[in-house]
Order: structure tokens, then sequence, then C-alpha cells
């Protein structure tokens, strides 16, 4: 039973949530079935982990039917009106924490019904949430669905509202809906095109962007946020747009709900983490500060405080690593892994810890961990061949860097997936390693000459290599 969808249902519900539940399936109006109450009283007992070998369908049905003998398909059904009756239940308590949502269904139920005094007090309390809400998109959606029902109401109550809303006040709540949603697209978009092989144009963005702003509609501090966080990945050199929208969220941060918040911070980022390897060590502290913010804000993914996406757990790791910030960083590991999903936990906690330690120069520890990693998708491959690359060279095995830097050149050549602005930083990367090292183990002074700082922008890594370059320069400097 515990790869059942009604197990995993069951654990998806915190302690006040099944009881709330209990109540919810003995009410007659949800639940007429006095057997789907007994199952979820007898399956309750095993929460919250539901991994009890004595949790079979079996001995439920022995202890819900008595001395039945045991049926599957009865067995079956009875499980599937419960997970039914928790379908309810779901829909019920996001129903009842909805906000404005619950008031317009309700003020459209009521113009169906003639019901005036209904009316009039869901839109009042509409218009109150509002007021206190950010201007995101959910507030102009729903201004948009508030100004439908009072138009409806003129017609069927026979009444003239005093703030009858103008064709003005209509234009700018649709044109304030759909600006936020082009904007997240644009954003999805931008970083498929950075990261993968995916090629499209953005025409339209200055021209929209230009029509809303010539108009001087109300003001929304969300509609500007991610105007920037748009132009900061068109052009990733103009660093204004960056701190312009950091700036804005954080002012504005209480007025910003969780779901916009996560958004945001994780575009500013992954931002962070596209100037690090450029040699932008400004942007190390910066990284630091933000991830510090989405771990004390609960930001860990677009829906729940309670599960953490890989990714953003691999990008705090590496900016507290990358600000030496080692204490946190090993504290926040320890604190937070288990809240990385099952399937990839493991390998998670051994890339962090392996990371860690080697901007600890803890090499040996750092490969301890590395060879506990299994690969989960491309960029996981390439983060691994990054850092056994940086290991190799401080530690000066030759046979193992040279083996590595040309399987991961022909891998680099052959994969479709990664765009070639990314491949030609990691291809740039390897080569400057690989003549580094050569220059590193020579005996030829000459050779070191060839050597200049790393400038080029199209480079991964670019902090790291400026300080091996000054290693070799110091240690030529020591001979002569």
């Amino acid at each position: 039973m515990e790869k059942s969808n009604l197990i995993l249902f069951l654990k998806s519900l915190n302690k006040d949530e099944l009881e709330r539940f209990s109540d919810f399936i003995k009410s007659p109006f949800f639940n007429k079935k006095s057997t789907v109450v007994k199952m979820f009283g007898v399956i309750r007992i095993f929460s919250p982990g539901y991994n009890s070998p004595l949790l079979t369908k079996e001995s439920v049905y022995k202890k819900v039917f008595k001395n039945l003998k045991y049926n599957d398909k009865v067995m079956r059904n009875t499980m599937s009106s419960l997970l039914k009756c928790g379908e309810r239940f779901l829909e019920y308590i996001k129903l009842e924490s909805s906000g404005v949502l619950r008031n317009t269904l309700l003020m459209d139920e009521a113009l169906k019904r003639k019901l005036l005094h209904l009316f009039n007090d869901n839109l009042k309390t509409a218009q109150k949430l509002q007021d206190s809400s950010p201007k995101n998109d959910d507030y102009f959606y729903y201004n948009i669905k508030i100004n439908e029902v009072l138009r409806a109401s003129e017609t069927i109550f026979n009444t003239k509202l005093e703030n009858h809303p103008t064709p003005d006040i209509i234009e700018a709540n649709v044109l304030g809906y759909f600006l936020i949603y082009y904007y997240k697209i644009c954003i999805s978009k931008l970083q498929q095109m950075r990261d993968y092989n995916y090629q499209s144009g953005n025409e339209l963005f200055p021209v929209i962007s230009k029509y809303y702003f010539d108009k001087n509609l109300p003001d929304s501090k969300i509609v500007s946020i991610y105007y920037n966080i748009v132009q900061m990945n068109i052009d990733p050199q103009a660093e204004k747009y960056f701190f312009d929208a950091l700036e804005l969220a954080t002012r504005n941060s209480s007025r910003i709900n969780v779901h916009e918040k996560y958004n945001m911070f994780i575009c500013f980022s992954n931002y962070c983490l596209m100037k690090i390897p450029e040699g932008r060590e400004r942007f190390i502290k910066a990284l630091f500060d933000i991830n510090k913010k989405i771990i004390e804000e609960s930001l860990f993914s677009p829906r729940s405080k309670t599960s953490i996406v890989p990714l953003l757990f691999k990008n705090v790791v590496k900016g507290g690593a990358q600000a030496e910030e080692f204490e946190w960083t090993e504290k926040f590991i320890q604190n937070y892994f288990k809240k990385v999903s099952d399937d990839v936990r493991e390998d998670m906690f051994n890339y962090c810890n392996a990371y860690v330690n080697f901007y600890k120069k803890e090499y040996d520890k750092s490969l301890e961990f590395i060879s506990k990693i299994k690969y989960h998708n491309v960029y996981d491959k390439i983060d691994l061949n990054i850092l056994l690359l940086q290991i190799y060279y401080e530690k000066n095995l030759t046979d193992e860097l040279l083996y590595l830097a040309d399987t991961f050149k022909h891998f680099l050549k052959n994969t479709d997936i990664v765009s070639e602005q990314i491949k030609i930083k990691y291809k740039t990367f390897v080569n400057i390693i690989l003549k580094l090292y050569r220059i590193k183990i020579s005996d030829e002074p000459i050779l070191r000459y060839e050597l200049t700082e790393t400038e080029d922008f199209k480079i991964y890594e670019k902090k790291w290599l400026n300080a091996k370059i000054k290693e070799i320069k110091n240690s030529e400097s020591i001979k002569g």
C-alpha cells in the first residue's frame, strides 16, 4: 500500500490537516460510506510515515470488514472512495484559503440567484482584499473578474454603480495581467536559450513594454521588477537591471507573495551564478545575501515550504562556499538536505560536500564524496567534471587531468542539449586549465611568459583561473 495514490495523499497532510480530514469524511454531506471512515481510522494509525510492514491491504481489509473474506475489488473501491474524499477535501481547503477567488465565485452565484445583499457583502470583502494585495498578475486578474460581475450586476439588479469601471481601468488591469504573465514567459524563454539549444526572438518585448510605461498606468512594482529581470537576461552585461530589480524586490518584499518572491529570487541567484564565473567578485556577496534570504523566508520551491528544489539546494551551497562562509554552508547542508527529493538526495548531499571541501582545500575529502555520486542529468555531469578538473589540477594528477579533459571535450562536442554559448565557456575553461597545468609543471620558464590574465567574459570559473595564474607568476618571481 505504501506507494498507492491514497497513501501518497495522506502523507501530504500535516497533523492539523489530518484532523480536519477526519471531520470532513464524517460529514454525510461529503461522505455517506461508513467503511470509508473506518478505513481512514485504521490507516491513520501508521502516520506520518505509513511505511510499516503491518500496513497491507489484507490487514486493513480485515479490520474494516471484520470477518468477511478478503475481496480485492471491494478493497480497491473503498480505497478509491477515500481518495475521492481526499480530492474534495483539497478542493475545500484550497477554496477556503483562496481569498478573492472565493468572493468572486460567491458574487457570481449571487447574481444568478439575484441576492443583492450577498453580492454587496462579497464585493466589499473582495475590494478590501484587493486594496491590501500586491499588484501582481493575480491582483490584475481578480480586478478583471470583479469588473466583469460589476458590469453584469447593473443589468441584473437594475442599478447604476457609483464607481463604474471605466474602459481605461479595464484596459489597465488587462494590460497589467498580460504584461506580468508575458514577462514570466520571456524569462523562461531567455533562460532556455542560454542553457539549451533553443533559438527564439524577443521582438515584442520592447514594443509592449514601451506601450505600457508610456500610458502612465497605475504603478506596479512587480511589473517593474519583472521588466528589469527580463532586461538583465537579455543583456547580462548591463548589471544595472539586476541591482534595480533586486532593490525593488527587497524594498517591497512584504507586498510580494511567496510564489512571486520565489520566482524573483531564483532569477537573482541564477544571475549571480552566471556572473561569478566571469570574475565579477561583487556578486559573490550578493549571491550569499540572496541565498540567506531564500533560506530565512523558506522560499524552497514554487509551491512548498517543506521540500527544496535540488538545483536551488546546490546553488545555495555554491554561493556559501565561494563566499568562504563554510560554517554557515555546512550547517545548511546538514539541516536542509532531507528536504531534497528522495531520488537525488544522496547525490546532492555528496556533491555539495565535495564542493565545500574543494573550497576548503581538502581535496582528498572532496574526492571521497565524489566517488559516491551518480549522474542524473547533463548539467550534473558538467558540474562534476569541472570540479574534478580543478581537483586534479590542485593535486598534480597529470594522467587523470589529461584523460578527463579529453573526454569532457568530446562530450561537449557531441551533446545537442547544451547551447553553443555555454559550450564556449566550458571549452575555454578546459583549454586554459590545460595550458596552466603544462606551464605549472614545466621546467622551461619561457613558457610562463605566454600567460596573460583571463579577461574574456566567455570563460567559466574565471576567479579560480586568475588565482592559479597569480600563483604561477608568484612562483616564477620567487625562482627569479
